[in-house]
């Protein structure tokens, strides 16, 4: 099967479907809280500044924006008025990830109904990624990656493009050698021999494509200093894998049982599948957010175990996989617009914790310091508010002692009213019914300033002990 072939089959009516139903889900519906710094970000691009501080976070270190394309593309959306396409063109990056998918399991050897199969089952992890984001291109950069290697690889130039791309829009980049390396190393336990010379050549360009940035060697730097951070893991939105969220044991039970049915065998002729598994499970079970480069990168096993599970054999009609059926193209079209038409208002919504949060600052015309969630920081930014917040979704560029005292703060544990006195802090964003509120009130020395949507802002009547 040529290439041509291979993906006319992710644009078969089967991949229309897949394609509308990632759209579909992959829309936002609120402006996210790392995009409100992202566009802010964009702004000081186009201002003429390449962004080396968090202006708008007082306690923040050292910060290295991997992401500045997505961001100075961003921008112009935002500033004309027309984020609600910028969004759309998103959510089709997310939903063509799933088609990436199908071409994938084609490139793999299934027919096509297994491919399509896979295609549907890719979209449980791919479409969790919240769009717009940089990850939306980083995760189509991983499956494109991933195509390239896993077919004869005559041109491994082509990993320098789409790794240079990737390694302006997000730090995972640093994931592409590893690709190249887990491809390589299960090709040759496939044959019995070493890697082919082509792999070598394909890791070179992928490892130069992750220093083409402005970072040079900071994006492995950056990269390592992440892994090493512990704490992380307990303070941020880089959780381990938690199976109280549905999409996650969705796809470990769904995932679980065509691998278990399919009876994805550990033998040599599987290697690259498995190796890719063995590597992309772990990742996604330390951190939640592997979980759309788990789904694109367990594609090979899937198409493996589909196949071996005889799901083939008993479909009681052969599928159209033919480009040349238009049927499907109205309702299609149909079910597109409408999800714009739908959703693409509610795209410049903004999460209910930021909203509350810039109301109650520009009630109490409030200045300086404030402790309030960390998702509402960017927001600020965005608006231009005369505020500095203790920390903000950056995560990474604040120390543990800082995620300390902001958990110490927001659970009024022991040693709150000092950790608040320690960081100046000047006022204080808590929910209605939290134990930071009742807090303040029993302390004394604090007064409600205003307050919106379940959120109060208390300000100090003393001064700073």
């Amino acid at each position: 099967m040529t290439l041509r072939e291979r993906m006319a089959a992710a644009a078969s009516s089967e991949g229309g479907v897949i394609f509308t139903l990632g759209f579909i889900i992959g829309f936002p519906h609120y402006l996210y809280a790392d995009l409100c710094w992202q566009l802010a970000e964009g702004r000081t691009l186009w201002a003429g500044t390449f962004p080396a501080t968090l202006p708008e976070a007082f306690a923040a270190g050292t910060w290295i924006d991997h992401e500045w394309l997505f961001e100075w593309l961003a921008w112009p959306w935002w500033a004309h008025g027309l984020w609600p396409l910028a969004a759309a063109l998103c959510a089709a990056l997310v939903a063509t990830v799933p088609l990436v998918a199908v071409a994938i399991a084609r490139r793999c050897g299934a027919s096509a109904y297994v491919a399509n199969a896979a295609g549907y089952l890719t979209i449980a992890s791919a479409v969790t990624s919240y769009a717009p984001r940089p990850q939306t291109v980083a995760e189509l950069c991983f499956a494109l990656v991933l195509f390239v290697l896993l077919g004869t690889l005559q041109r491994p130039w082509l990993l320098l493009p789409l790794t240079i791309l990737w390694a302006n829009v997000h730090g995972s980049v640093v994931l592409a050698p590893l690709l190249v390396a887990l491809v390589a190393a299960g090709r040759a336990i496939e044959y019995g021999g070493v890697p082919p010379r082509r792999f070598l050549v394909a890791f070179g360009w992928a490892l130069a494509g992750t220093f083409a940035t402005p970072h040079g060697l900071a994006t492995w730097s950056e990269a390592a200093a992440f892994a090493s951070r512990g704490e992380l893991l307990a303070t941020s939105d880089w959780q381990p894998v938690s199976f109280a969220y549905p999409i996650e044991l969705f796809v470990l039970v769904l995932y679980g049982a065509v691998l278990v049915a399919g009876g994805v065998p550990v033998a040599r002729r599987n290697a690259v599948a498995l190796l890719l598994l063995a590597v992309f499970v772990p990742l996604w079970l330390l951190h939640a957010r592997f979980l759309p480069f788990f789904g694109i990168a367990a594609v090979p096993a899937l198409a493996i175990a589909l196949a071996g599970s005889g799901l083939e054999r008993r479909r009681s009609r052969k599928p159209t996989t033919d480009v040349r059926t238009p049927w499907l193209a109205l309702p299609l079209l149909v079910a597109l617009a409408l999800t714009f038409a739908l959703r693409a208002p509610q795209s410049l919504a903004v999460e209910p914790e930021p909203a509350a949060t810039a109301a109650l600052v520009e009630r109490a015309h409030f200045t300086g310091r404030l402790f309030a969630p960390f998702t509402a920081g960017g927001y600020l930014q965005l608006r231009g508010d005369p505020v500095q917040v203790l920390l903000d979704t950056h995560a990474i560029p604040f120390g543990p002692d800082v995620w300390r005292d902001y958990r110490t703060i927001e659970d009024a544990r022991a040693g709150w009213s000092e950790a608040l006195a320690r960081r100046a802090l000047a006022g204080v964003v808590a929910s209605d019914d939290g134990a930071l509120a009742t807090a303040l009130k029993d302390a004394g020395g604090w007064r409600r300033a205003a307050r919106a949507s379940g959120y109060s802002l208390y300000v100090r009547t003393k001064p700073t002990p």
